[in-house]
């Protein structure tokens, strides 16, 4: 299957967010420093 990089890129902001302590609240800093995308995305 190939994805588009913005739906690899939700992918892992989904999952990202759902590894996260009972609704611990994340920063788009936070997800752009663990998997080295860009902001804009």
């Amino acid at each position: 299957m190939k994805l588009t990089n913005y739906t690899d890129y939700s992918l892992r902001v989904l999952i990202f967010l759902a590894l996260k302590k009972d609704g611990e609240l994340s920063t788009i800093q936070e997800i752009v420093d663990t998997y080295h995308i860009s902001k804009n995305h």
